[in-house]
């Protein structure tokens, strides 16, 4: 079902909204760069990440990788001020160009923000089922897994254009719903938004 501007997370935007809510610009905003800005950027697949599906245990623990790694590249580049998406690009591909993650990379490169941290979370519940490719390409077995994660970003901050810290705003820890799917030869997350499109406090401990 198709999620609204409002909702849709998309690569954790909604997280960085949140964590702005609080400030005078409705966008992330930083400054001065920090050693987060200077971090490599994790752009090769784990042997994990690409193992083709064969059973709902390697279909889990690889959707569980390929999430991290996007969690990671994710706040890397907004660390560095979204300036460049690319290396999301295997990732999350349809999270880029104009997606849910452009918003928010486009916020801070335009503000001159970046974020400091990482997000961190707790894998509540899974299902994997069959993918099934919109265009060409056979049905995938196992090559699909939905995923309810309680998501921490209480280490995420946003630094404004004065390199002031936006503060925690909302629950620092809140029920997401991700979508990872074997795409491309590798896992990939296709979707990742709040669930039931409202903020839900949980716990990720």
């Amino acid at each position: 079902m198709k999620k609204t501007l409002t909702t849709t997370l998309g690569s954790l935007a909604v997280i960085a909204a949140l964590a702005l809510s609080g400030c005078a610009s409705d966008n992330p905003g930083p400054v001065e760069n920090t050693a987060s800005t200077k971090a490599p950027i994790p752009t090769v697949a784990t042997p994990l990440q690409s193992q083709a599906p064969v059973s709902n245990e390697q279909s889990v623990a690889s959707a569980k990788a390929a999430y991290s790694e996007y969690l990671e590249v994710l706040t890397t580049i907004a660390g560095n001020g979204g300036k460049d998406e690319t290396p999301l690009r295997g990732i999350a591909p349809g999270l880029i160009n104009g997606g849910r993650a452009s918003l928010m990379f486009n916020s801070l490169d335009k503000t001159g923000s970046h974020t400091t941290g990482q997000i961190k979370y707790k894998v509540l519940d899974d299902k994997v089922s069959t993918f099934k490719p919109i265009s060409v390409g056979d049905d995938v077995p196992f090559g699909q897994v939905d995923m309810s994660l309680c998501v921490d970003k209480s280490d995420f901050h946003t630094i404004g254009p004065n390199g002031k810290d936006s503060g925690k705003v909302g629950p620092q820890q809140m029920l997401y719903t991700a979508q990872v799917i074997w795409y491309g030869g590798r896992w990939a997350v296709s979707k990742d938004w709040l669930t039931d499109d409202k903020v839900t406090a949980c716990n990720a401990s």
